[in-house]
């Protein structure tokens, strides 16, 4: 159980020592925050022991889970009230849409009450009971964060969301770094800084046009061998690894 970049790591570790994780360890399942398309990635990386996604926060607990058949997380209801609100407005958001989860714990005592804490993840509540039909609310999993977010042009980016993005490219590690800039004319640019096995030009231009026309605006990017956004992202000694570099000044 844990956050996915670390149970990935975790994966590399095992075979560095020369066990199996699934035969040598008896693994399962994993339980962890999986970004979006990230689930076969970390399922592959244990031998192909199913991932299940959860969410949870320090000042909460585990608030949702999926169930077997992974259609959405399951929110505890009985020990949380949910809210997801729009980052500027905070008004509530309609089903589907993307927004901040803001929590009411029913289960704290009353020395240390929580009562609409903003987590600042950002999610959405789900329509419908789900292909199990049981009936509680459903969330989708952590797609970002709201005070992780880049605003360029009008347009939100989350740098935490672009490994959906990334992972249909060729030879892409599963590591990578956003890096602001300021661009000569001024304004913000961001450049994404991705770790793929074979390095070319084409394989760069491939990500950059990928990532610009998925996300709307221009995108730079530059390629990087395995293990070289390390001492960036810090994901050997963090849990949750460094995604955005500020470099404006």
């Amino acid at each position: 159980m844990g956050f996915s970049d670390y149970l990935l790591r975790l994966a590399e570790v095992v075979r560095e020592q020369g066990l199996d994780p699934v035969k040598d360890l008896n693994v399962r399942m994993i339980i962890g925050h999986l970004p979006e398309g990230g689930r076969k990635k970390l399922e592959d990386a244990w031998g192909g022991v199913p991932a299940f996604n959860w969410y949870g926060v320090a000042d909460t607990g585990i608030l949702s889970t999926e169930g077997p058949e992974r259609d959405g997380l399951y929110i505890w209801e009985d020990a949380n009230f949910v809210e997801v609100l729009d980052s500027e407005t905070h008004a509530p958001t309609p089903r589907g849409e993307t927004g901040e989860l803001v929590v009411t714990s029913l289960a704290k005592s009353d020395l240390a009450p929580l009562i609409r804490f903003n987590t600042h993840d950002l999610t959405a509540l789900l329509p419908g009971h789900g292909s199990a039909n049981m009936p509680f609310d459903r969330m989708a999993g952590l797609l970002g964060r709201s005070d992780n977010m880049v605003k360029l042009r009008g347009i939100n980016v989350y740098p935490t969301a672009l490994s959906a993005i990334l992972v249909n490219i060729p030879g892409f590690s599963g590591e990578y770094f956003a890096r602001l800039e300021k661009a000569p004319s001024g304004s913000d640019h961001l450049v994404v800084v991705v770790e793929v096995r074979e390095q070319s030009e084409s394989i760069r231009l491939q990500i950059e046009d990928h990532l610009s026309a998925t996300l709307g605006l221009k995108i730079g990017a530059e390629i990087v061998g395995v293990g070289e956004t390390a001492e960036i992202t810090q994901l050997t000694t963090r849990q949750k690894p460094i995604r955005l570099v500020d470099a404006r000044a």
